[in-house]
């Protein structure tokens, strides 16, 4: 009863083994361990530090330059009779081109830019949903009324 195959050297030397270019088997386990290890330390250094932790495939710069959005309203807006993807609209289709209709409504400047006036960040409304509320009535003329301020 002998060693273990994997404590032999020859095994070691087996397993370890790499070719050259020149097709030369190099069949020392510490060369061969010396070889693997730095494979798998340049493979951890492109994989792991280069790519995830530096994000070296994202090509970063710093900005230049100045960037000015301004809101203006048309000069003519059409009808909103004639707009077939409205549903207010006189062709009232409840679809157009396959997709639903909504009511369509013309805002002013004021509601579509936010802030008013603002002079750096901008945000244009492009859609939005009105919702109406109706309160229950209360009858406050009773002082018994938990419902009431």
């Amino acid at each position: 009863m002998g060693a273990p195959k994997y404590k032999t050297r020859s095994w070691w030397d087996d397993t370890l083994s790499y070719s050259t270019v020149k097709i030369v088997k190099v069949r020392d386990w510490r060369l061969g361990a010396l070889h693997y290890l730095f494979l798998f330390g340049i493979v951890c250094y492109i994989c792991l530090y280069a790519i995830w932790w530096n994000q070296g495939y994202i090509a970063k710069e710093n900005p230049e330059g100045l960037v000015r959005a301004t809101l203006r309203a048309p000069p003519s807006l059409p009808s909103i009779d004639n707009l077939g993807y409205c549903t207010n609209s006189s062709g009232t289709n409840p679809n157009f081109k396959g997709y639903q209709t909504y009511p369509c409504q013309y805002q002013s400047a004021n509601n579509v830019a936010f802030p008013v006036g603002a002079t750096s960040p901008i945000f244009l409304t492009t859609r939005y949903k009105v919702f109406q509320r109706n309160a229950p009535s209360v009858d406050c003329s009773s002082s018994n009324s938990t419902d009431c301020v």
